[in-house]
């Protein structure tokens, strides 16, 4: 009995798929992760109508059913009437491809430590920070365009062989 090299298997595979005519197709959604940098503007609320500048990085793994979690960290700044950085954050995400619940906190360089939640919807961000550290102990919402998409599932398509 003569031996069946494996590329002349496949090539019968593939011929045989050509000369039986339509191949079904099968898809499947696979678990994957995002990471992207962004960019911002941000307003808070209390603050008046000049926003500030927000550089960010976001990693999330992403669940075959759509379910999302993951982290983010961002950088904001003032940039009207002069520089002067803002908030540097971190952030737990936890949610599905269109809406994620945000939980963080980080350090306001002008009036300290705060703690932070938020929705996050495709290129737009609502939240507030509660700052534990200032004086007056704030309630800061604020309303945030950035350039973050919805999350997406990956699909991977399967051909079936012919019966």
């Amino acid at each position: 009995m003569k031996k069946i090299h494996l590329f002349t298997l496949i090539l019968l595979v593939a011929s045989s798929q050509l000369l039986a005519g339509p191949v079904a197709y099968s898809t499947s959604s696979i678990s994957s992760n995002d990471n992207k940098v962004y960019a911002g503007l941000k307003w808070t609320l209390n603050e008046g109508i000049k926003p500030q500048a927000v550089i960010g990085f976001r990693h999330m793994n992403i669940g075959s059913d759509g379910h999302t979690d993951g982290g983010d960290i961002s950088l904001s700044a003032k940039f009207i009437d002069g520089f002067q950085l803002d908030k540097t954050r971190l952030k737990y995400i936890n949610g599905n491809n269109d809406v994620q619940g945000e939980l963080g906190g980080g350090y306001d360089f002008t009036k300290g430590l705060f703690l932070g939640g938020s929705a996050n919807g495709p290129y737009i961000n609502l939240g507030v920070d509660y700052l534990i550290q200032a004086k007056d102990k704030s309630i800061d919402p604020y309303i945030m365009l950035d350039t973050l998409s919805k999350t997406k599932t990956k699909t991977i398509v399967i051909p079936l062989l012919p019966c």
